[in-house]
């Protein structure tokens, strides 16, 4: 005769789950109800109920999505059990949130210092970069700007040269000019002098007739014919 706690003992399934069950959940957690006794039990039959089990052999599923069975040092911190429900469940540690959640912040934080430092490395790349850069454009524009100067300061010398040359030619063209001018007022006044010079003896010419003239009419009282004064000049 099959004891009464043989009786109650669940059977495990023969037949292969179908669903994604995790491994360590075969082995379905027993809780610790006792089995009520019959009202006349059994003489010699002892009273059995199930077996209980420890929360520390049971299966649980972390954090992380990982299925944990054994004791409570192989689990990770926030899988300890502190306690049981009255149904047997198992307590999770009160400090397992505040853990993770200073871990979690730990590592915001650290994301950030690295962020920050990240940030300022390129900052600084960038800064390095730019004065470089502007560096370069400004001894760039200084040679162009040193060549824009020294040509003007060339073209500006050759107008200067050929403004002196013209200023020479100028003043030499200025020279000759009056050269020429003082050279011809020079024939004018000695044209000038020879028509004075010639007017002079035909005026002492005409002088000379108009006084013999006069002495003829003292001599004869009489006018001079023009044939006279032919002969008289021929005389």
């Amino acid at each position: 005769m099959r004891d009464m706690g043989t009786e109650m003992t669940p059977m495990a399934s023969q037949e292969p789950s179908r669903t994604g069950t995790p491994l360590c959940a075969t082995t379905p957690t027993l809780h610790s109800p006792v089995s009520s006794p019959p009202s006349t039990p059994r003489q010699g039959s002892p009273t059995s109920t199930y077996p209980l089990r420890s929360p520390e052999s049971a299966c649980m599923t972390g954090t992380d999505g990982k299925h944990y069975k054994g004791s409570q040092a192989d689990k990770p911190k926030e899988m300890q059990v502190v306690g049981t429900h009255p149904g047997g469940k198992g307590t999770m540690a009160p400090w397992a949130s505040k853990e993770e959640e200073d871990g979690d912040a730990s590592k915001l934080l650290k994301n950030i210092d690295l962020e920050e430092v990240k940030k300022n490395v390129l900052e600084t790349r960038a800064v390095a970069w730019e004065e470089a850069e502007q560096s370069k454009y400004l001894a760039r524009f200084k040679r162009e700007e040193a060549k824009i100067l020294a040509w003007e300061n060339s073209v500006k010398a050759k107008a200067e040269a050929d403004m002196r040359r013209i200023e020479m030619k100028v003043e030499k063209a200025r020279a000759k000019a009056e050269e020429d001018l003082l050279k011809k007022l020079a024939a004018a006044r000695r044209k000038a002098e020879e028509r004075l010079a010639a007017a002079e003896a035909r005026r002492c010419e005409q002088a000379s007739k108009s006084a013999q003239k006069a002495d003829y009419i003292r001599r004869t009282g009489r006018l001079p014919s023009s044939s006279f004064f032919s002969c008289g000049l021929c005389l």
